[in-house]
């Protein structure tokens, strides 16, 4: 079944009985809309019955990062009631939904009873049952196995009752998370009572936001008769609740929470903390009370972690203890002093930190250090945070850093690192002995930072500054964020790019001021669900996904976001660039380039597939690299170049699923131009229209007009090919000649075709020189310049049935110009047909020029002329805008 609408209200009751099973389509796509079964406005439904709706969620779920991206897709519901008044849900199996299992919104008196849920563990955000702003939900007698909460309660629920469910696999029973959002309603009178819980990552708990603007208050909670069997965290109140580090809790969360009752739990738990409770500096809360909770861990009993609460504690309950403060070791505990290396200092105070089984601090302190390579390895017993406050500074010589980077860390979870301290690469020197941005045989020298398999951890407000090679390398890492960090070198300090990403999933880089000499950030292959926003970047290369294909075992590129980012003098802005004949055959897809403010920057956007730096590459093979689905989307400000979009996509595999808009762009005050080759982009709002890359090319083309001029790409080149033929195949927009025929010998055109408008500049659609036995048969040529035209040391030529127009006719010439040309001898131009062309069949030659050859034995045989100019000519005098004198004529 795709997806289903169904609305009120009624005239009746209705019963929906359902003993079948019925499936969703497998791609979220497909489905048709957000859910399986959506129904509004109903009083008094019954549904009913032993059926399953089975989402087909296992190929959804690998899309879906809802639970780690502030920018995620959100795939189909199994279920979706709004507004539905006293009604029940009976007997019903929910199985693997893409997204939420069931959505209740805005309803009143709805019962689920004997509800079944059931999807595993690693479904993402498939929330069980989850209900907003209604009253008087109840959800009773109910199995929910899922991969996130079984039941989660949002803003506006109130005198819900959660009785007898059993939770597990997934999140457990959650309120919240709350205080996300401005306009949310309060909660009150939720009551979770006579369930069971067992494995799940959480028990029950109230979860709200820091730092955000919700406001509402939380009240009247039973926590009641609960059983646990292993759980993590079996009772938590967190109010600092950030997962994946999608904020700041720089201000405590302004969500009230008061009467809370936690009475009658019993189990085990899976961590030794079985209750936290973790309320709100702003607003502590007021009215909890914990009673008879019997949990063990290990055997033993588990202990309460209090933390802006007093709370009343009657019966067998462990007392509240307030949170561990992480232990601070001092860098100076070690040897560490100032102006001193402290690399040994750095790596002793970690050893002891990493052994700890609880939180520690390690501090660096204000002051100026010295430190050659350091490397510390996890993974450690307990979160560390390294505090550095001073300036530690690499050696100035490479070879005395000791190792690839200053600072090295490889396999932990939950790192943090802050403070205000400057890592100093001291780049200056190595930089002048860099070539690896120019030359494939380059030594590679000392990162910053390289962050190998880190995960759950961030780095906060630390600077780096003029690193010798990349400031940041991002390698294997899971749910990693850079957040108010700062990258500082000059715009000439060679392939130091800011954070360079790879291999590495839920990567976020906030709130980042970065100046350097290469691409501020960097994503490799194998990048997948970044977030780059709020990001300044210039001095630099700007963003870029890439480059990539160049490596057979690149991995794909997937879900990347750019957004709310300023750029400003960069040489690129936001780009994708992979390199032609390479092996890499990788995907990439759903890139999305958002809201980005461009001050005089070199092409703003680009898709360049043909990326080929300084020459190091051939374009002899297209790029084997598969780009779709990119969004390009409200861009605005300057362009230091007159194109401010540039979609150049592979030949061999175009470009798919490309949208554009709201593009305003400026160059010189005058809206840009967008140039796209092998894409069909779907452009709306205001942005420019694509031309093609030859067609911009014609406007640059003056070579018609000017001895100057730069000769521009042509399709096809054939020099000295013997014994062969064209057939069949078309020449599309040539920039400059559509072919050229050098040096050949019995050498055919059969049925070929030239397609280019009449303004395409200096585009001869087969221009033959010094070549023998040439023949063009059977060929219709429309294009700008000559259809065909024939230079010096022609011979035995044949073209016959040839159509040309529009274009400037057939022509032999022009001749003399040079004085080493060749005699023309046996042009035969036979049943051809010219329809609206500027000349038709000439013969032309320069007037006071050097060259002296003959020309002889031309036969102009069988022709029709339609509306042609000047059909038949010999022009000796030949002299197109003035571009010589008219004293001499040498030609016979």
């Amino acid at each position: 079944m795709t997806h289903v609408k169904l609305k009120g209200p009624c005239k009746a009751p209705i019963e929906l009985y359902v003993d079948g099973t019925i499936k969703a389509p497998v791609k979220p796509q497909d489905v048709g809309g957000d859910e399986i079964l959506r129904i509004d406005y109903v009083n008094a439904l019954t549904i009913s019955g032993n059926g399953v709706f089975d989402g087909q969620g296992a190929y959804a779920w690998k899309q879906n990062d809802c639970s780690k991206s502030f920018n995620c897709k959100l795939l189909g519901m199994n279920f979706a009631f709004n507004y539905i008044n006293n009604s029940i849900v009976r007997g019903i199996t929910s199985k693997d939904s893409k997204h939420f299992h069931v959505n209740v919104l805005g309803c009143n008196n709805f019962t689920f009873d004997g509800f079944k849920v059931s999807a595993p563990h690693d479904s993402a955000n498939t929330d069980g049952i989850h209900i907003g702003r209604s009253r008087g939900v109840n959800v009773l007698n109910t199995n929910i196995a899922t991969g996130d909460d079984c039941v989660s309660l949002g803003d506006g629920s109130k005198q819900v009752l959660v009785q007898n469910v059993k939770c597990g696999p997934g999140h457990g029973i959650s309120v919240g998370s709350l205080g996300k959002y401005k306009e949310e309603e309060p909660v009150d009178g939720i009551t979770i009572k006579g369930c069971t819980l067992k494995g799940t990552d959480n028990g029950v708990r109230i979860k709200t936001w820091p730092s955000e603007p919700g406001t509402i208050t939380v009240t009247n909670m039973k926590f009641e008769d609960i059983t646990m069997d292993n759980v993590k965290n079996p009772i938590i109140i967190d109010q600092e609740y950030c997962p994946w580090n999608q904020c700041t809790k720089k201000y405590p969360s302004k969500i009230k929470i008061s009467k809370v009752t936690i009475k009658n739990i019993k189990g085990t738990s899976a961590t030794k903390e079985g209750v936290i409770i973790a309320c709100s500096s702003g607003v502590p809360c007021e009215g909890v009370e914990i009673s008879n909770v019997d949990l063990k861990f290990k055997g033993a009993p588990t202990i309460a972690v209090c933390s802006n609460v007093k709370p009343k504690i009657t019966g067998k309950a462990p007392a509240c203890t307030t949170p561990t403060q992480s232990a601070n070791i001092q860098i100076s505990q070690f040897g560490g002093k100032q102006n001193t290396n402290i690399a040994k200092a750095l790596i002793s105070a970690w050893t002891q930190a990493c052994a700890s089984t609880s939180a520690v601090k390690i501090v660096i302190p204000k002051g100026t250090y010295q430190m050659t390579h350091v490397k510390l390895k996890g993974p450690c017993k307990a979160p560390i945070e390294l505090y550095v406050d001073g300036t530690i500074k690499a050696p100035v010589k490479p070879q005395d850093v000791g190792g690839d980077e200053i600072l090295r860390i490889d396999y932990v979870n939950a790192l943090t690192i802050s403070g205000n301290g400057v890592f100093d690469g001291q780049g200056a020197y190595a930089w002048k002995q860099n070539d690896c941005s120019k030359s494939f045989n380059c030594k590679l020298l000392g990162m910053n930072f390289a962050f190998n398999y880190i995960n759950n951890s961030i780095v906060r407000g630390i600077t780096s500054k003029d690193s010798k090679h990349f400031h940041v390398n991002v390698l294997g890492c899971n749910n990693f964020t850079f957040d108010g960090f700062k990258v500082s070198a000059p715009h000439d300090s060679a392939n130091t790019d800011g954070i360079h990403i790879g291999r590495s999933r839920g990567v976020n880089v906030l709130n980042t001021n970065i100046a350097t000499g290469d691409d501020c950030v960097s994503l490799g292959d194998g990048s997948k669900q970044v977030l780059v926003q709020n990001v300044k970047c210039g001095p630099g290369h700007g963003i870029s996904v890439g480059s990539l294909g160049k490596y057979k075992e690149e991995e794909p590129v997937d879900g990347i976001t750019i957004k709310g980012c300023t750029l400003k003098g960069t040489d690129n802005g936001v780009r994708i660039k992979t390199w032609p004949s390479e092996p890499g055959t990788i995907t990439v897809t759903n890139m999305k380039f958002e809201d980005i403010t461009m001050d005089n920057v070199k092409n703003p956007i680009i898709i360049d597939q043909e990326y080929c730096p300084w020459n190091q590459c051939t374009k002899k093979y297209p790029s084997k690299i598969k780009i779709s689905k990119v969004t390009i989307k409200n861009i605005k400000g300057t362009s230091a170049t007159k194109e401010g979009v540039i979609i150049a996509c592979s030949s061999g595999v175009p470009c798919e699923g490309v949208e554009i808009s709201n593009v305003d762009l400026k160059f010189k005050g005058a809206p840009t131009i967008a140039v796209c080759s092998n894409v069909k982009p779907k452009i709306t709002g205001k942005a420019p229209a694509c031309t093609t890359p030859s067609a911009y090319a014609w406007k640059q083309n003056d070579c018609s007009k000017s001895f100057n001029c730069k000769l521009l790409g042509m399709n096809f080149a054939f020099n000295y090919i013997n014994n062969s033929i064209v057939r069949g195949i078309t020449s599309k927009d040539s920039k400059h000649f559509h072919v050229n025929v050098l040096g050949c010998n019995n050498f055919t055109f059969d049925g070929f075709k030239v397609s280019a408008p009449h303004d395409s500049a200096n585009t001869d659609g087969i221009h033959i020189g010094r070549s023998r036995g040439v023949n063009v048969l059977n060929t219709n040529i429309a294009t700008g310049d000559d259809c065909v035209s024939l230079g010096d040391g022609s011979k035995q030529v044949l073209v016959q049935n040839v159509k040309c127009g529009p274009g400037h006719g057939i022509s032999v010439g022009s001749l003399g110009k040079y004085k080493e040309e060749e005699p023309v001898d046996g042009i035969t131009i036979k049943g051809c047909t010219l329809k609206g062309t500027d000349n038709g069949v000439r013969i032309k030659t320069w007037p006071s020029e050097p060259g002296t050859i003959t020309v002889t034995n031309m036969k102009f045989e069988d022709i029709t002329m339609d509306n042609v100019k000047n059909p038949i000519i010999i022009d000796q005098e030949y002299c197109p805008w003035n571009q010589c004198t008219k004293k001499l004529q040498n030609i016979s």
